[in-house]
Formats: C-alpha cells, sequence, structure tokens
C-alpha cells in the first residue's frame, strides 16, 4: 500500500480583508513510511497572489502508515502577523482537498491572527505523536491537607516551613529591611560602598611577574603597576626610534635591532649581534604550468634557444633553428662508383650532387609515408664521360627514360617525385647538357 496524497487549502487574509502574503512550513514531527516510501523533509507552500494555500501532502492516518497517530508541525509565516505554530493530522478519508483549519489541532477561529494555540505547557512540546505529556513538577504537586490547615492559621505574612510544622517570618517589612536566612526581617547592618567592591576585586587579582597589584591606596582605585627594568622587564628606552625592532641575541638577552630603510625586507642574518639584517628582498621563482598562463605574451627567449627571428623556428627539442625551407640544403654525394644507394630524406638533403665515375645502378630510399617526396639530382660526367644510370623499376619517365649526356664533365638535372612512399617516383628531365 502507499500514502494517500490530500490538498490542503486555506484563504488568508490580512484585517483590512485584502489578500495575505507568505509562506507556510509543514514539518513531519517524526518520518513517516508507508512500506518503501519514506516521508520526513519540511515542505514550504508559498501563497498565491490572492492569498490562496494549495499544498499537497501524504496523509497521517493510511491504515499501513507508521508510526500510527503521526502529525505535521504547521509554522504560519505570514506577512505582517506573529508567527502561528501548531499541529495537525491530514486524514485520508476526508476527501482529496480540506481546508487548512478545519483539521483537528487548529484551535483560533478562521482569521489569520490565530491566538490560542497551544505549542507548550511549561516548556513541554508535542511528542513524536503531538502530544504534550504533563508531570506533576510540570502543573505543581497539590498540598497536603495537613498543610493546607496549617497555613490557613497563619494569618497574614510570609509562611515558612521547618520541622514538620508552618511558621511566619519575624519582624516588620517596610523599605529599610531584609529577610534574613534566620526567617526575620531586620535592616541591613552596614552599607557595601564602592571602596569594598573594590578591595574585594582586588584581593581576587593575582599579580604576576613584575607586576604589583595595590589595593585601597587612598584614592579608592586599584593600581596595577609593571616593573620597568629587571630581569622578567624590557625597558622601554630599548627602543628609541619609530620602526625599532626587539631582537634576542642570545639565551635571555634581547637588544634593539633599528630600522631600515624604505622598501627593505627583514632577513635572517646569523652573523649579525641580532641575527636579523635589513636588504632587498629576494624575488621569488615564478614556475607556472603552461594551463595556467592565459593571457599576454610570453617573450621568444622563453621559449627555447637560439635567436628567434622570420626564418626561424621552434623545434621539438626547444631549440630556435633555421629549417631550410627558403634555402633547401644540399647533399654532396661524392662519387658514385657503379652501385649507389640514394637517401631521399630530408636529414641528408632534398638536392644531391653525385659524380659518375662508373657505369652505376642506383637505389631509392628514405620517402616518407604519407607525404610526398622530392629529390633533385645533379649528375655530373667525370673526366671520361659515357657513365650510364641503370634506374629502378620504379622510376617512371615522362614519355619514356631520356638518354642521359655522355660528355666528360657534362652535367644533367634530373627531379624525383613520389607520392606513395617510393613505391612509384615519378621522373623528369629538367636540364640537358649543361657543359
Amino acid at each position: 500500500m502507499t500514502f494517500t496524497y490530500v490538498t490542503l487549502t486555506h484563504t488568508f487574509g490580512t484585517a483590512d480583508d485584502l489578500a495575505a502574503s507568505g509562506e507556510i512550513d509543514f514539518t513531519p514531527i517524526v518520518p513517516m513510511h508507508n512500506g518503501s516510501t519514506v516521508v520526513k523533509r519540511k515542505v514550504t507552500a508559498v501563497l498565491t497572489g490572492s492569498g490562496a494555500l494549495s499544498q499537497l501532502l501524504a496523509a497521517n492516518t493510511d491504515p499501513d502508515t507508521l508510526p500510527t497517530g503521526t502529525v505535521y508541525e504547521v509554522t504560519e509565516r505570514i506577512a505582517g502577523q506573529a508567527t502561528l505554530t501548531y499541529y495537525v493530522q491530514v486524514p485520508h478519508d476526508q476527501g482529496a482537498s480540506i481546508d487548512l483549519r478545519s483539521l483537528a489541532g487548529w484551535v483560533g477561529g478562521t482569521g489569520g491572527g490565530g491566538s490560542g494555540t497551544v505549542v507548550s505547557i511549561n516548556g513541554e512540546g508535542p511528542d513524536g505523536l503531538g502530544n504534550i505529556v504533563l508531570s506533576a513538577t510540570d502543573v505543581g504537586a497539590q498540598l497536603a491537607d495537613g498543610d493546607l490547615t496549617g497555613l490557613a492559621g497563619l494569618g497574614d505574612g510570609v509562611p515558612y516551613r521547618a520541622s514538620g510544622t508552618w511558621g511566619l517570618v519575624g519582624g516588620t517589612p517596610d523599605g529599610t529591611k531584609f529577610l534574613r536566612d534566620d526567617k526575620t526581617w531586620a535592616a541591613a547592618s552596614a552599607s557595601y560602598t564602592s571602596e569594598n567592591a573594590r578591595d574585594d576585586i582586588a584581593a581576587a587579582l593575582v599579580a604576576g611577574s613584575n607586576v604589583t597589584i595595590t589595593p585601597n591606596d587612598g584614592a579608592d582605585t586599584i593600581t596595577i603597576s609593571a616593573a620597568t627594568s629587571g630581569a622578567s622587564g624590557i625597558p622601554a628606552s630599548t627602543v628609541d626610534a619609530k620602526g625599532d625592532l626587539i631582537a634576542g641575541t642570545a639565551d635571555d638577552t634581547v637588544a634593539r635591532r633599528s630600522v631600515g630603510t624604505n622598501g627593505q625586507a627583514l632577513l635572517a642574518d646569523s652573523s649579525q649581534t641580532t641575527g636579523l639584517a635589513w636588504g632587498a628582498p629576494a624575488p621569488a621563482a615564478h614556475n607556472h604550468a603552461g594551463s595556467e598562463i592565459t593571457s599576454g605574451t610570453v617573450g621568444t627567449a622563453r621559449l627555447g634557444s637560439g635567436t628567434a627571428n622570420s626564418s626561424s623556428f621552434l623545434r621539438g627539442d626547444q631549440a630556435w633553428t633555421d629549417p631550410g625551407l627558403l634555402a633547401p640544403p644540399v647533399h654532396a654525394v661524392g662519387n658514385s662508383g657503379t652501385s649507389l644507394t640514394i637517401d631521399a630524406s630530408s636529414s641528408s638533403g632534398w638536392i644531391k650532387t653525385i659524380t659518375l665515375t662508373g657505369n652505376c645502378t642506383f637505389t631509392l630510399t628514405g620517402a616518407t609515408s604519407g607525404r610526398a617526396t622530392v629529390l633533385e639530382l645533379i649528375l655530373s660526367q667525370d673526366a671520361t664521360g659515357s657513365r650510364v644510370v641503370t634506374w629502378p623499376a620504379s622510376v617512371k619517365w615522362s614519355g619514356g627514360a631520356p638518354t642521359l649526356s655522355t660528355a666528360a664533365n657534362s652535367v644533367d638535372r634530373i627531379v624525383l617525385t613520389t607520392y606513395n612512399a617510393g613505391t612509384t617516383w615519378y621522373a623528369d628531365l629538367i636540364g640537358k647538357a649543361y657543359a
């Protein structure tokens, strides 16, 4: 079974019959549970612009709701009216909508004030079931019959009871009398003066080291004085300028550390008598993570070594270098011999000069996957000439393989390009027979 929910309603008004504004709190005295559902939190309802309340609450009286008989504490906080607190039980079987003020627990009529509501008696509030339980001490125990009889025969006066018998305080009370503990009215034997109070206070004070307390010194005062010198006191004459400091020079020994100049910081210095020295403050090192730099410009010198300019770039090793993009490096391969492996990687240079010193078979390596690789070969015949080059099968020529110059010392220029890491090289003879 689950909770039955009921809507509590009421329209609140002011003394001038205007719509009231405010809030109503509904707080379960103890948590209520019905199966796996628990209701324990305060609910606050805000009055509408017309002063109307409409708040859905779980009923307290469902047969399966525990504990049985629990209630809501209701606190009305209406603007311009005193805060009102009372307790109600929301029934599950009196309709889906019930006027709040019609519920049991409300006392005080239908107006907005509600004086007459009982929220506690002699400090005793409601228990978990909304009941106020009073003990004999809360309401006062009735006097025994013998006590009533004894009091009736005393007449006027202040009664007292001793050894099972009632009696009246003796003496005549008036504006000069006090009730003493011997059960009589009597005048005070002496007055308690301001000087008496000062003497009592002075006697209660405890003097510390090098401190003297003098009560009743003839001027109706308490004098507290401290020694100006001595083993446990520092004379005021120790300092003589604004900013002077008292510093320890040894065990139980102090001296003056004179003030420094504006802008200086106080530094520890064991070479000084006082262990202190004034000097320029040392700036603290500032180390920041890259994520902490969110604005401004960082100087290029902070980013890497070397010179940062319009032709240099920052490498992964944090060095400013010229990658040679505007002036590519030239790799002097040298003599070819009869077989030659040509490295196409950028680290060895994309422009290569080769002197043919024999009929040579070329092998091409070092192309980069996913990027285009371009080689420019400057082929020179040696003084003998007639050297022939055998190209790899991966080299494809535009219009067929050309015949290179064979004259002694002649120079040819060939460009090879690959787009698939060297699987295919596209070759062009771009210049021939440079003499």
